[in-house]
């Protein structure tokens, strides 16, 4: 009997002293996470809140000690919609598969919400299976993932709705992206360009590629290009005028050259023309027989002179004044009224007789002609100014007059 006291009395001191380990173990643990900047949270395998420490109810804004002895399910902190989730993953948990972290909302007090990333899995506390739960608040993360997602859809918006086209490449000249626009001028989509080189893929024009590749080889060492023209070969075949301007930038790390295309088919058309009709405009110059100006109103320089002028080519400035009649200030006199002072007076055409000496020095009588033109204010701006040696005809006409006062 005295022997059985014995046993059952070391059994209780071994019992107690169980105890008291496992409360001094449950202690210490407890004093461990009350120190982690993470949440704690360990549940009973029925899902009863055992233990949180500090930063669960932190976060939250809850007090201390709210959610130990409630079913998880029952915590204001708990999405009633995430509820089947939690259960699926515990499930799972106790039949022995560890779930990978995920991502989870919780609910604060005020009824804001906050992110989590949780880390579960079963340990032992006390000798007992307990679930311990991590969380690792990631709220500010999501924030700013959301901030970084808008503002790329922000760019995406822009880049798509931009007037002209945009296009991304690498430093060998393969594309990477090219916007609505850029389709449009191009008539390729951009899934049929993206992953070819522009140096290669026939958009280019031969005649282009050497010029393509020197400020393909200017962006690669860092330094903008452009405006630059080029003509690009069309899907239908047709050819389209462009002017591009590149920078280069870095995007993840790597050097990427992004291009601003505009299409300036009709500018270049309009110029071309223009061309056209300056050459047919030269052209008729060049043809009159008689000399022919076009003179600035403000400071008496030729702007334009034919070849029967016989001025000849110079990148100085000539006034009219010194170049028909050797002089350093404008004509003035009865013998050589100035018809561009007369077409500033008056604003209308004008006819004056001046006497100009030939190559030989020998005098010549001229009939000047001058037709202003005018600005949109109606100011006098230039002068066309051309003069017809009317010297035979003087001469017959003084021949006739003294015939006649012979008879």
């Amino acid at each position: 009997m005295r022997q059985q006291l014995a046993e059952l009395e070391a059994q209780e001191a071994e019992r107690k002293q169980a105890e008291t380990a496992q409360q001094e173990s449950e202690a210490d643990y407890k004093r461990l996470f009350k120190l982690l900047p993470v949440g704690v949270t360990i549940l009973d395998l029925k899902g009863v809140i055992i233990y949180c420490n500090s930063a669960v109810y932190i976060k939250g804004g809850y007090p201390e000690g709210e959610f130990v002895g409630k079913h998880f399910s029952k915590i204001s902190s708990v999405r009633i919609k995430d509820i089947p989730k939690y259960i699926r993953v515990f499930n799972s948990l106790l039949r022995g598969k560890t779930p990978e972290p995920f991502e989870a909302v919780y609910q604060h007090k005020d009824g804001t919400t906050g992110w989590t990333e949780l880390n579960i899995d079963l340990v032992k506390v006390g000798g007992k299976q307990r679930i311990l739960v991590i969380q690792h608040d990631i709220t500010e993360r999501k924030k700013m993932d959301e901030e970084l997602r808008e503002s790329e859809e922000r760019l995406k918006a822009y880049l798509e709705g931009a007037p002209d086209g945009i296009f991304i490449n690498d430093t060998k000249g393969t594309l990477l992206y090219g916007n609505k626009k850029a389709e449009d001028i191009t008539g390729y989509k951009k899934e049929e360009l993206v992953g070819t080189s522009f140096l290669k893929n026939n958009i280019l024009p031969v005649k282009y590629l050497a010029k393509a590749g020197k400020t393909l080889a200017r962006s690669v060492m860092g330094k903008p290009t452009g405006p630059d023209e080029f003509e690009l070969n069309r899907k239908d075949g047709s050819r389209v005028w462009v002017e591009i301007n590149s920078t280069p930038i870095k995007q993840e790390g790597e050097l990427r050259i992004i291009g601003f295309v505009r299409d300036i088919t009709e500018r270049k058309q309009a110029e071309m023309q223009i061309q056209h009709q300056n050459e047919f405009l030269n052209s008729v110059f060049e043809s009159l027989t008689y000399p022919f100006f076009v003179i600035d109103a403000n400071d008496y320089t030729i702007r334009i002179a034919n070849q029967a002028t016989k001025l000849g080519k110079t990148s100085e400035a000539v006034t009219c004044y010194a170049a028909v009649h050797n002089r350093d200030k404008p004509c003035a006199g009865v013998n050589y009224n100035c018809p561009l002072e007369e077409v500033k007076r008056t604003k209308k055409p004008t006819i004056v007789i001046h006497e100009h000496n030939d190559e030989h020095g020998n005098p010549r009588h001229v009939e000047v002609h001058g037709f202003p033109l005018l600005d949109d204010e109606g100011n006098v701006t230039q002068m066309i100014e051309y003069y017809l040696d009317i010297t035979e005809r003087i001469r017959a006409e003084e021949a006739i007059r003294e015939s006649e006062e012979k008879f």
